[in-house]
């Protein structure tokens, strides 16, 4: 079975927002991580990988909502939203393979999205804890 995803508070970023849809991406991975057989179907497959892409969507849109209104640093805004920006499209390359049958297996498929969501949420969202810790309103 794949490793499930669990959510704990080394990530935790201090907005209950943020780290609610955090909670949500973990559990959308988990879910679908949990057919250790690839027996589910296609159907059930493509339509969690298509909440994990709504849900990161949403998200990103939130986060750089909230970078516009806490006095983050103008470059350090504009690396974050580039990373977004990364996901995004590679999110949106991974979905044309999937259709198209040029797609690698569902284990491959479910590390790359937990590598985006873990790498970017350690490399970036993390950053973001200090305007917690300062006492920036929650969404």
């Amino acid at each position: 079975m794949q490793s499930q995803n669990p959510f704990h508070d080394d990530l935790v970023v201090g907005i209950p927002a943020i780290d609610a849809e955090h909670q949500q991406l973990f559990g959308e991975l988990n879910r679908l991580s949990r057919d250790p057989s690839g027996m589910a179907s296609v159907e059930f497959f493509f339509e969690g990988l298509s909440r994990i892409g709504q849900k990161i969507t949403e998200h990103f849109r939130h986060e750089e909502a909230l970078f516009e209104h806490c006095g983050i640093d103008r470059d350090e805004i504009s690396a974050h939203v580039a990373a977004h920006n990364r996901i995004v499209e590679q999110f949106t390359e991974l979905q044309l393979d999937l259709m198209t049958g040029a797609c690698m297996d569902r284990a491959a498929t479910l590390g790359m999205l937990r590598s985006w969501i873990v790498t970017h949420l350690l490399a970036y969202d993390l950053k973001i804890k200090p305007l917690a810790e300062q006492g920036v309103p929650p969404r």
